[in-house]
């Protein structure tokens, strides 16, 4: 018991000693982690993939991939029970085979190679980006397993997802499983930022505003209490604002969740390299402000976009882990040019702003995570900030028409 306390104590003091003020979390989308980093040097990544008894070469992938099927069903379907061996049964000619090389993410790659990536990051939930953000930001996806989709016939714009969205928009919820009813994606539920309000802490959240890409990305709107409340007005914004806000206004809240428009979201098939350069441009806004001192950023994809990975997803409960996705973690304090192989997921980063502001957890998901720590080495002289130029897109989504902005599911 005496080496108990003893250890519990010196935990309690390493904490208090955190130099981190600040914690941003940036969501893209729709990238497994053998999609991304499969051939990274000292990762648990893959170059090939199983199609029932047969193995896949995982072909080059384009800075512009297709838009897979990944929903809940094509999830269980991919994973097999385990065996890894089902994607080739929910696309056509080996389309989830495919992976990235270094020369086509030169900066994410950069990124990883002197900060910290997480090769045991899985989504939160098995399916796409609804359920999944509602762990960003909750812990929990309230019981929705697909994304929301309208009942009527001639389908409108699907700009809104939450308490925004269309009479005729429903979304598959399960209460008692594996039963589910379609109901509208508008749920009251408890989410960080009531934490961070209750304890004096403040929150941003940075995404595409109503009528505009990327508001499907801002998940508070399905949070009655937050998207028709005062907050709504004063904490949340579009994701332009942030770069004024941090170098302009010299404003940067103790947690901040930031999503990009759809086309520079990394979500296929938008250009892969017009994302990179986005992030790139967050990063650096963080990275020559006076808040790099005192900051981490966890950068994460919400999904596996129906990409093959070969890591079978341990079963937490009804609801997931779903398939690996990549994770960096990046701040002076980091554990420099490390891969970590630790267990993470979404509820992770809540449960280490939980450690790090000394808050309580929201659901089980967070109470059980590992709280990332492992990443980081407080007591190290801070790691300088890497700024990096933005690369010229052979492809691009830059010039493209409002109809092709609108969100993708």
């Amino acid at each position: 018991m005496r080496t108990l306390a003893i250890v519990l104590l010196l935990a309690a003091q390493a904490l208090a000693q955190s130099p981190i003020r600040h914690i941003i979390f940036i969501v893209k989308e729709n990238r497994s982690f053998d999609h991304m980093f499969g051939t990274f040097p000292g990762a648990d990544g893959a170059t090939s993939g199983k199609c029932g008894s047969k193995t896949v070469p995982l072909g080059h992938a384009h800075n512009m991939t297709p838009n897979l099927n990944h929903e809940w069903a094509p999830a269980r379907i991919a994973i097999d029970k385990g065996k890894m061996d089902g994607f080739c049964n929910i696309s056509n000619n080996n389309a989830p085979y495919i992976q990235y090389q270094q020369s086509d993410l030169p900066n994410y790659w950069t990124y990883a190679q002197n900060f910290v990536l997480s090769d045991e990051t899985f989504s939160s939930m098995l399916g796409a980006s609804f359920g999944n953000h509602l762990y960003l930001a909750a812990a929990t996806n309230t019981g929705f397993i697909s994304n929301p989709h309208h009942t009527h016939p001639i389908r409108p714009d699907n700009s809104s997802w939450g308490c925004d969205a269309s009479p005729d928009v429903v979304a598959p919820r399960v209460l008692t499983p594996p039963h589910f009813v379609f109901v509208y994606p508008c749920i009251d539920t408890t989410t960080l930022t009531d934490l961070l309000d209750g304890a004096g802490r403040s929150w941003h959240y940075y995404a595409g505003e109503q009528g505009t890409s990327g508001y499907i990305y801002s998940i508070l709107d399905e949070v009655p209490h937050i998207r028709f409340g005062p907050e709504w007005i004063t904490n949340v914004s579009p994701p332009e604002n942030f770069a004024t806000d941090v170098l302009q206004n010299h404003t940067l809240a103790d947690f901040t969740w930031i999503t990009p428009r759809a086309p520079l979201s990394d979500h296929p098939p938008q250009s892969l390299c017009d994302g990179e350069n986005w992030s790139v441009q967050i990063i650096n806004a963080v990275m020559q402000s006076e808040f790099w001192n005192s900051t981490v950023i966890f950068l994460t994809w919400d999904d596996w976009g129906g990409y093959y990975d070969h890591v079978a997803p341990p079963n937490l409960d009804y609801f997931g882990l779903g398939m690996r996705v990549p994770m960096i973690v990046i701040s002076p304090y980091v554990r420099a040019k490390t891969v970590i192989h630790t267990q993470y997921e979404f509820a992770s980063v809540l449960k280490f702003a939980e450690k790090t502001f000394g808050l309580p957890p929201l659901t089980k998901r967070d109470a059980q995570a590992n709280d990332m720590m492992d990443a980081f080495n407080f007591s190290q002289n801070p790691l300088n900030p890497l700024v990096l130029n933005t690369r010229t897109c052979k492809q691009s989504m830059k010039h493209i028409s409002q109809k092709d902005m609108d969100d993708p599911d």
